[in-house]
C-alpha cells in the first residue's frame, strides 16, 4: 500500500518554474519459494508461493529503495488467498493419509500378534479395514511383511499423530476396526483390549469416550459382555 505522498518544490536553473516531486512508501511481495500445503480456502492440497513483504520508498509511485522487511506469508496458488506463514504447519492430505496408513498398519500388525497366531480370518478383516480406509492398493503380501518384519513398539507416538488430524467420528472409527480385527478369530483377549485402549487413548480420546465405543460394540455383538 503507498504511503504518505510528499510535495518538495524547487526552481530550475533555466526558468522560475516550479518542481513537483512525488514520493511515499509502498508494501511489496517477493516469491522467495514454493511448495504444497492444505490450502483452509479451498479445503484441498495446493501449491503455493512463499512470499516476502517489503516496504519500499517511491518516487513518483514507482518504487526505487528497498526499506525494511516486514515479514513472510503464504499464498494459494490456486485461490490467491493469502495465509499466515503458520498455516504450513498444516498437514497437507497426502500426509494425514500417509499418517493414517502407518497408524493402520501397527495396530492390525500388533492385534495379530496379540495372540502369537495368524489366522487367514485375521487376515480377510486387515485387507478389508485398510480398503475401507483408502488404502485398498495394501495387498497380501504386505500385510505377511509388516506382520513379520514391522516394529510396533513405537505405536503410541504413531496412532497419535493419526488421531490429531482425525476427527470424533474417525477416532471412533479406528477404535471399531481394532474391535473388528481383535474379534476376526471369534475370540478376544485382554491383550487385544489392552492395545484397542492404547489406541484409543493415543488418539486423544477420553476413557469414558473409549469405554462408550466398546459398549456400543458389546451391544452390536462384536464383544461380549465386560464385568468392568
Amino acid at each position: 500500500m503507498e504511503g504518505r505522498s510528499r510535495r518538495g518544490r524547487g526552481s530550475s536553473t533555466t526558468s522560475r518554474s516550479a518542481v513537483i516531486f512525488i514520493w511515499g512508501w509502498r508494501t511489496r511481495g517477493s516469491h522467495i519459494g514454493d511448495g504444497e500445503f492444505y490450502c483452509p480456502n479451498e479445503g484441498g492440497d495446493r501449491r503455493y508461493r512463499l512470499m516476502q513483504a517489503r516496504r519500499w520508498f517511491t518516487l513518483f509511485w514507482i518504487p526505487v529503495l528497498p526499506l525494511k522487511v516486514l515479514g513472510e506469508y503464504v499464498e494459494c496458488t490456486s485461490c490467491d488467498e493469502p495465509f499466515e506463514r503458520k498455516v504450513l504447519d498444516l498437514p497437507t492430505t497426502s500426509q494425514m493419509a500417509d499418517a493414517l496408513r502407518t497408524a493402520l498398519r501397527y495396530l492390525v500388525v500388533a492385534i495379530i500378534r496379540s495372540d502369537e497366531k495368524v489366522t487367514n480370518a485375521e487376515r480377510r478383516v486387515a485387507l478389508d479395514v485398510m480398503g475401507r480406509f483408502h488404502h485398498g492398493d495394501y495387498a497380501l503380501i504386505d500385510l505377511e511383511r509388516d506382520i513379520a518384519e514391522l516394529e510396533v513398539d513405537g505405536i503410541d507416538e504413531v496412532v497419535a499423530r493419526a488421531g490429531a488430524t482425525l476427527s470424533a467420528s474417525g477416532q471412533e472409527r479406528v477404535v471399531r476396526a481394532c474391535v473388528e480385527l481383535a474379534t476376526a478369530d471369534d475370540e478376544i483377549s485382554d491383550a487385544d483390549l489392552d492395545i484397542i485402549a492404547t489406541a484409543g487413548r493415543s488418539m486423544g480420546m477420553t476413557p469414558a469416550h473409549i469405554k462408550g465405543v466398546l459398549d456400543e460394540e458389546t451391544s452390536r455383538g462384536w464383544l461380549p459382555p465386560r464385568t468392568t
